[in-house]
């Protein structure tokens, strides 16, 4: 298996094998695509006060991040009065395309010597990005690919800060572009704007230490644009109406409420990320990489970009979260930096030349992938069944509403064992299935259902 890794003669089958994974996966996914939780209260805000309706809707109760809740009504798009969910397929499809390319962004700002990766790893880092939200207990391939509301808010400004900063060091790039990639990077959630708005600081401040030379002009406007994007957020009126809540999730009202929602937040953001096979993966594959090239002294790797974000968005996160409520589906932006950080902190401990032997390292990452490839295939087969079962639920639903309102509903749900973890629906949330109804209630092709037909 390492040999696969690790040597350019066995690029062509990485390319076969991975091409392999990505096509069954993209169609388990496209072919499942349904709304999920909060999609449900999108579809019945927009279909009963329209697009322009539900984006004032968002300013005065929830938060001025409108970039994420546009993207979202463009996902949902095809499902405001039908049952086809083509829109959502789609918003699926081009996120796992937008996390590949931005997978090649961050592996390029890898440097070893000043040199780049060869073809095999880099492919690798690639594809093991796609690949690497799945965790033991969380189901981030799902909030990455399924949830798109989870995925736009979350995922999405990454990418957006990706793209941004590998701009700023292209001579010919559009200034512009730059901008409004930083503003729709800083408009998404506060958390990611603090940790690219931080990441981008420091690659102003100490450009020597980054592995890659970036205009300094185009940088102040990537952060200009986040700034701005994160203002827009707290500016608005359902961001503080949010934030001041008398809830359990609204600003802690004393300094030990503080001390103990942060450390609830550290732990639970420490332990998502240690039950990812990526860590090991990657952190293992690094220190491999570094035995593998047999130096004499110690080998320079450069700061880059995608190790400073992932360190500032974990801090960001915990705070975030202290302020507010942890949840599972929060860390899929840090989940795309996860494999080329752990990969670079990996060929650091290499310069350890004794930290541990080589051959446990190789365990470590066997041992590791096969974990993987099981999560990622537990993961498939739950939205596979998940979305083979949904249209009939609905049917049952729709037919149950017409005799009674308050009657009992069910749509299926995804649970991951032990922490309970997953996607829930109308049986579990009140509040789902209060959104749920009223969608139905908007949708035409609900009317069409012979209720008689319906077992």
């Amino acid at each position: 298996m390492l040999r696969a890794i690790l040597d350019n003669q066995w690029k062509k089958w990485q390319i076969i094998l991975g091409s392999v994974l990505i096509f069954f996966h993209l169609t388990v996914f496209a072919m499942s695509a349904r709304p999920v939780q909060d999609d449900y209260s999108l579809l019945a805000d927009i279909s009963e006060k329209g697009f322009f309706g539900y984006l004032n809707l968002v300013w005065e109760t929830h938060g001025g991040n409108l970039t994420p809740m546009i993207l979202n009504a463009g996902a949902i798009s095809s499902a405001l009065n039908s049952f086809n969910f083509f829109s959502i397929a789609i918003f699926s499809v081009f996120t796992f395309l937008l996390v590949g390319v931005s997978a090649w962004i961050a592996v390029s700002q890898i440097r070893i010597d000043g040199f780049g990766l060869p073809g095999t790893i880099s492919l690798f880092l690639i594809l093991g990005t796609l690949f690497a939200f799945e965790g033991i207990f969380s189901p981030g391939l799902i909030g990455a690919y399924f949830f798109s509301s989870a995925s736009a808010v979350h995922v999405w400004p990454i990418i957006f800060a990706l793209f941004g900063v590998y701009l700023t060091s292209k001579k010919s790039s559009n200034v512009f572009v730059i901008f409004v990639l930083g503003f729709f990077a800083g408009n998404s959630n506060i958390a990611e704007s603090l940790a690219i708005a931080i990441a981008t600081f420091l690659l102003m401040v100490f450009p020597s230490k980054f592995s890659h030379d970036y205009s300094l002009l185009k940088l102040r406007l990537l952060l200009s644009g986040v700034l701005i994007g994160a203002i827009t957020i707290i500016a608005s009126p359902g961001f503080w109406t949010r934030a001041t809540q008398n809830t359990d999730d609204g600003i802690p009202s004393s300094f030990p409420e503080f001390v103990i929602r942060f450390s609830k937040s550290v732990s639970i953001f420490t332990v998502d990320l240690l039950t990812h096979p990526a860590l090991y993966i990657f952190l293992a594959l690094g220190y491999l990489v570094k035995n593998k090239l047999k130096s004499e002294g110690p080998i320079l790797v450069k700061w880059n970009y995608v190790e400073m974000l992932f360190f500032a968005l974990f801090f960001s996160l915990i705070l975030g979260a202290t302020f507010a409520y942890p949840a599972w589906h929060q860390s899929l932006g840090l989940l795309i930096l996860l494999p080329c950080a752990s990969f670079t902190i990996g060929l650091r401990l290499g310069n350890r030349t004794n930290f541990f032997k080589p051959s446990y390292a190789s365990r470590i990452v066997q041992v590791s992938v096969v974990l993987m490839i099981v999560l990622i295939a537990r993961a498939d087969f739950s939205v596979l069944q998940s979305g083979r079962n949904w249209s009939s639920s609905n049917l049952a639903n729709i037919c149950a509403l017409r005799e009674d309102a308050d009657a009992k509903l069910s749509n299926p749900e995804i649970h991951y064992p032990f922490f309970n973890l997953g996607v829930e629906d109308v049986q579990t949330w009140p509040w789902i299935r209060a959104t749920y109804v009223r969608w139905v209630s908007n949708v035409n092709a609900s009317d069409l259902i012979d209720c008689e037909l319906v077992s």
